[in-house]
């Protein structure tokens, strides 16, 4: 960029959206990461100290770019999905299905800081990323 000289001109860019999905659990395994994806060998404590064991069954990543007459917006988020091992039988369980608009907050359990508040208000609409 230092041989990069300034001059005068003009860039006409069309409006563009794009986006990227990818599973990166195989890649992870890859990389030495595959005890943390196996049942019964994964260790968590830090996070969680069992029982029950848990163990990260699939990591996603969704990005997006939108280009247009406003400007630039870009977007990128990872998640984990996390699974648990079985509670012992006669646990108590119960069944919430969220079919309806809802309010939902993610605090801070140490600080009870609110880090991420939102409404959706069509939940049974998949969004598209």
């Amino acid at each position: 960029m230092g041989q990069f000289e300034m001059i005068g001109g003009s860039i006409e860019v069309p409006r563009f959206k794009l986006t990227y999905e990818a599973d990166l659990r195989a890649v992870l395994e890859k990389l030495g990461m595959g005890l943390a994806f196996t049942p019964g060998v994964a260790q968590f404590n830090g996070i969680h100290a069992p029982p029950p064991e848990i163990w990260i069954s699939q990591i996603l990543h969704r990005a997006l770019i939108d280009v247009n007459e406003e400007g630039t917006e870009a977007a990128a988020v990872t998640e984990a999905i996390w699974y648990f091992s079985s509670e012992k039988p006669g646990s108590r369980t119960f069944e919430m299905i969220v079919d309806r608009p809802f309010f939902f907050v993610i605090c801070d359990d140490h600080t009870n800081n609110i880090l991420f508040m939102g409404s959706v208000e069509e939940p049974l609409q998949r969004s598209a990323c």
